[in-house]
C-alpha cells in the first residue's frame, strides 16, 4: 500500500467531493501503481525507509559510493568496527547523499561496509516530515494496536505515512463517522512501540513535484486503460538516479 500521494489529494485533483467514495478502491490501486511505477522508472525511492545497507567488495580508500540516496546517517561500520560519524562528510551535504567521505588520514578497510540510516530522495529533506497538529488520544497507544484515536479523523487519508516518535505508521482506513483511524504499524523499517497520550503526529510530505506527477499519473490510470503518454513520462527523467 505504498503511495506517494494520499487518497484525499487524488480526490481533490479529480474534483471529487469527500463523500464521493464509491471508486476509492480503484483510485487507491491507481495511486499504488503510479507510485511504484515512478520509483521503478527513476531507480530510486521517494518514500523514506530506515535500513542497514551493506556495500560489498569495497576497495580501501576514503570515499564510499552509496547504493541508494541517504537522507540521514545513523551508523557506519567496516571490518574494523564502528566509524565515528563526526569523521564522515556527506556529499552533497545539503540533500540526499550519494557519497560518504572520511576525514583526512582515515580510510575504509577493504571488504564490506555497512551504512545505517534513513534512505530515500527528497529535494528538501528538512521538509520531509511535517506536524499535523494532531496528537495521540489513546492512553497510551499500545504497540500492538491497529487503531489510533485522534481528535479529527478527517485530517487523515488512506495511504498517508505518519510518524510517532521513532515509529512510522501508514493510514489504512479513515472512518466515515467519528472514530479511530486504522493504521499499519512498524512501517518503513521501524519497530512498533507504545506511545503516550499527547504524542505529536507528523505526516510524511514527499517532494511536491513528485507528489503532483504521481497524482497526474494516477488520474490517467484511473480513467483510461491506455499507456501513459510521453507528457506524463518525460518529467520523471530528471529524477533518474545516476550511479557515481
Amino acid at each position: 500500500m505504498s503511495t506517494l500521494a494520499t487518497l484525499a489529494e487524488l480526490h481533490r485533483h479529480l474534483g471529487l467531493r469527500a463523500d464521493e467514495t464509491s471508486d476509492d478502491d480503484r483510485l487507491l490501486t491507481a495511486l499504488e501503481a503510479a507510485s511504484a511505477d515512478l520509483e521503478r522508472e527513476c531507480g530510486r525511492r521517494f518514500e523514506p525507509r530506515l535500513a542497514a545497507i551493506t556495500h560489498t567488495d569495497v576497495q580501501s580508500g576514503d570515499t564510499l559510493s552509496l547504493a541508494d540516496d541517504l537522507l540521514e546517517l545513523t551508523g557506519l561500520y567496516d571490518a574494523g568496527g564502528a566509524i565515528p560519524l563526526e569523521a564522515v562528510t556527506r556529499i552533497p551535504a545539503d540533500g540526499p547523499a550519494a557519497l560518504l567521505r572520511l576525514a583526512e588520514g582515515l580510510y575504509f578497510m577493504a571488504g564490506e561496509v555497512t551504512v545505517t540510516g534513513w534512505w530515500g530522495w527528497h529535494d528538501d529533506p528538512a521538509a520531509l516530515w511535517a506536524a499535523t497538529g494532531q496528537t495521540v488520544q489513546d492512553d497510551p497507544l499500545q504497540a500492538a494496536a491497529d487503531q489510533v484515536t485522534v481528535a479529527e479523523p478527517a485530517a487523515f487519508s488512506p495511504g498517508q505515512l505518519l510518524r510517532l516518535n521513532a515509529e512510522v505508521l501508514r493510514v489504512a482506513v479513515v472512518p466515515s463517522t467519528p472514530g479511530p483511524i486504522y493504521v499499519l504499524r512498524a512501517q518503513c523499517g521501524t519497530e512498533a512501540a507504545s506511545h503516550a497520550q499527547g504524542t505529536g503526529i507528523e505526516s510524511c510530505a514527499p517532494s511536491p513535484d513528485v507528489r503532483d506527477l504521481v497524482l497526474r499519473r494516477a488520474a490517467w490510470l484511473a480513467r483510461r486503460a491506455e499507456p501513459l503518454p510521453d507528457a506524463l513520462r518525460q518529467p520523471a527523467r530528471r529524477w533518474r538516479r545516476e550511479r557515481v
